[in-house]
């Protein structure tokens, strides 16, 4: 299952003075994976991959979760290094955003595809 390791950050350090007002908090990316997007999963526990169901998209979610995966294994190594200790976010989901009857069967060919990482 993908993850991507967490160490005590600023983002982190900021939702920590307000998780226990929220059964959850969620950090809405953009479609990418720079910065901003690395400093919100390793702040999270977990993530969810929004879709729509076209093929390009469905494709793209192999490649989003490999990049993931790749960036947990830099930091894991970094925060070895560094002796820090750190938590893990996980994908949580898969959700298909814009459904209509005609994106319908990618919606259960990737349901049955991701089904083990749920």
């Amino acid at each position: 299952m993908p993850i991507l390791c967490r160490a005590t950050s600023y983002p982190q350090k900021a939702i920590d003075k307000v998780k226990d007002n929220y059964d959850y908090i969620l950090i809405d990316c953009p479609p990418n994976l720079y910065l901003v997007t690395q400093n919100a999963l390793a702040a999270s526990d977990y993530y969810i991959i929004t879709t729509i169901p076209d093929h390009l998209s469905t494709i793209g979610i192999n490649i989003l979760i490999r990049k993931i995966s790749e960036l947990n294994n830099v930091l894991l190594q970094k925060y070895r290094i560094a002796r820090v200790e750190a938590a893990c976010v996980a994908l949580k989901g898969i959700l298909f955003t814009i459904v209509h009857k005609v994106g319908a069967k990618y919606c259960k060919h990737e349901q049955e595809d991701y089904a083990g990482y749920s």
